[in-house]
């Protein structure tokens, strides 16, 4: 056996040569290296998932899976992130451009010293690094404009990741090849730098209709370095506390993500599954919880530009476990421009408090069913049982009453009332969203009741946005003279000009002895706000009871305004107004 300056080093050898194999594994476990082989990318990915490795020694050119292609499944995959010196009969310079994001340390290149690879492993097993980049690299998020072709007729308008002196990556919707000589335009908060590049690697983002592309800069003045200097200065000044919870709870989610990825493997019964993932949920959610709280106490505070900083650095580490599964991806990717939007709510609704768990692997039933109980999504349930009570209470009041639901969304309040038959014969109810989409959502679900359910109650759909709603001098025969009129998740995104604006007009459409209700969340009850707005970019607009009630004093003809909370559990505010 050799030194113990090893320390029991594993160490991942992937070559489709065995000769090689076996020749490398001889050498390295005559110096106390533990050895680890695979034939192939798939062998590597397998047992990485399954094992800790602290080394890999990968040929790149192989066949099926390139060598980089391995790393970076590797990497993005098993979430996985070990030093790796690379293998290849192709020498220059190229190889080393492209290392970017796949912890290469070193190049070796064929034929080789067997007693150079061993310096270099010795020297990564004591700490002395075997390759280090020339300029240092930052995450960062900033407006990009990438132009190529000839002439440049392709523009693409991106987000750069990463940035340092000599290039930058960025995600695009489609690929670019090497090699493209490329313009980049990059707006440093109001100071664009344009410069020319050149792609010098891409990979495709699993998951994602993404390509990630690595540029290199192919010139630079001083006044432009400068700029970058001060960014990637800047970028660096995190602090060490946000680092260290922030790689906690990454590591917290990578142990479990393999534990899940482990028991997926065993190929388990659905209801095998579900005991699982309770199981897992009841040990990780109080960390993640813990980490998200602590989060918030960093960053509440911060100014834009600070705030921005160490939202990308934090999702840049969090969202690879975090992101990808349904609700949380199109809580980020914002597919219709909010997070919040009706099919979100469908997944709360759906998925809130049961163990009806959504997701493919047991990974992603977890974290979807974490973002479906978190104490915000809670609310949405106690919300929505709020507003059913007032249409109930509208309709008992009068049966041929008239009900507007302004922002209407998935209408699930509607939808469920009309299952449970809990509404009289002649109720009118009017659905207004901006979104073409949600209405024809809702339209689906009203029909999807049984006939003799929803036939007793007329449904209306209405496509208009809330400037437009202002600014209507002449109310439609459709808007005017409703016994309730409610507007839930609207509110929430709206400043306080537009805010009281649309409440004087939808004061309006109530009819003398209606109801207003307004429900906007509280500003009081932020729980695990970090998870839903520093991660996912869910941005709204709390309020108090001062505020809400605020609003009310500029109306005319009010009978009574009652602020509302339905229980501790409850992160949203009720403001209920009564007409005269």
């Amino acid at each position: 056996m050799g030194s113990d300056s090893t320390d029991s080093k594993r160490i991942l050898l992937v070559d489709d040569d065995v000769l090689v194999l076996k020749s490398l594994s001889r050498a390295l476990k005559a110096k106390g290296y533990e050895v680890v082989s695979a034939q192939s990318g798939e062998d590597a990915l397998t047992i990485c998932s399954r094992e800790k490795i602290d080394l890999i020694i990968c040929d790149i050119r192989m066949p099926e899976m390139s060598g980089r292609e391995t790393l970076h499944k590797i990497r993005h995959e098993c979430y996985v992130s070990v030093p790796a010196i690379m293998i290849t009969g192709y020498a220059g310079n190229e190889d080393l451009r492209k290392s970017d994001d796949l912890g290469i340390i070193a190049f070796l290149y064929k034929p080789f010293d067997i007693q150079d690879l061993l310096q270099r492993v010795d020297s990564y097993s004591q700490g002395v690094p075997g390759h280090a980049r020339a300029y240092s690299r930052v995450t960062v998020s900033l407006p990009l404009t990438v132009k190529y072709g000839t002439p440049q007729e392709n523009e693409l308008h991106c987000q750069t990741k990463t940035l340092s002196e000599e290039g930058l990556s960025f995600y695009a919707p489609q690929e670019i090849s090497p090699d493209t000589n490329i313009e980049v335009s990059v707006d440093f908060q109001g100071c664009i730098l344009v410069l020319a590049g050149r792609i010098v690697w891409n990979s495709k983002v699993k998951k994602e209709s993404q390509w990630h592309h690595g540029v290199q800069f192919l010139q630079i003045d001083q006044a432009q370095r400068k700029t970058l200097q001060t960014t990637i200065s800047a970028q660096k000044e995190i602090s060490q506390r946000f680092i260290a919870v922030t790689q906690k709870l990454k590591n917290n989610l990578a142990r479990v993500q393999k534990e899940c990825g482990a028991f997926d493997r065993s190929e388990p019964s659905a209801e095998d599954t579900g005991k699982f993932v309770v199981s897992q949920k009841q040990k990780i959610f109080p960390e993640v919880s813990k980490a998200f709280y602590e989060i918030w106490d960093i960053v509440h505070g911060f100014d834009q530009d600070k705030y921005v900083m160490y939202q990308d650095y934090f999702r840049e580490e969090i969202l690879p476990f975090l992101g990808y599964p349904q609700i949380n991806k199109r809580i980020y990717y914002k597919p219709i421009g909010y997070a919040g939007d009706f099919l979100v709510m469908e997944y709360i609704y759906n998925y809130n408090g049961q163990e009806n768990f959504l997701g493919d692997s047991s990974f992603e039933k977890l974290v979807n069913h974490f973002t479906c109980n978190i104490p915000v999504t809670n609310a949405n349930i106690v919300r929505k049982n709020y507003l059913k009570q007032k249409i109930k209470d509208a309709a008992q009041r009068n049966n041929s009453a008239k009900v507007l639901s302004v922002g209407s969304g998935s209408g699930r309040e509607l939808v469920e009332l009309l299952e449970e038959q809990s509404l009289p014969a002649g109720l009118c109810f009017t659905a207004l969203d901006l979104e073409p989409l949600a209405l024809d959502f809702l339209k689906e679900q009203v029909f999807g009741v049984a006939r003799e359910k929803r036939e007793i109650v007329h449904v209306e759909f209405i496509n208009m946005d809330i400037i437009a709603l202002i600014r209507q001098k002449n109310n439609s025969e459709l808007l005017q003279e409703n016994d309730l009129v409610y507007v839930s998740g609207v509110y929430d995104y709206l400043h306080d000009r537009i805010a009281r604006l649309l409440l004087q007009k939808l004061f309006e459409l109530v009819r003398p002895g209606g109801q207003l209700v307004v429900c906007n969340i509280s500003s009081e009850k932020q729980f695990l706000r970090a998870y839903y707005e520093f991660l996912g970019g869910w941005d709204m607009i709390y309020r108090n009871r001062e505020k809400m009630m605020s609003w009310v004093e500029e109306l005319p003809g009010v009978k009574s305004a009652v602020f509302e909370e339905e229980s501790d559990e409850n992160r949203y505010h009720f403001l209920s107004i009564k007409k005269e």
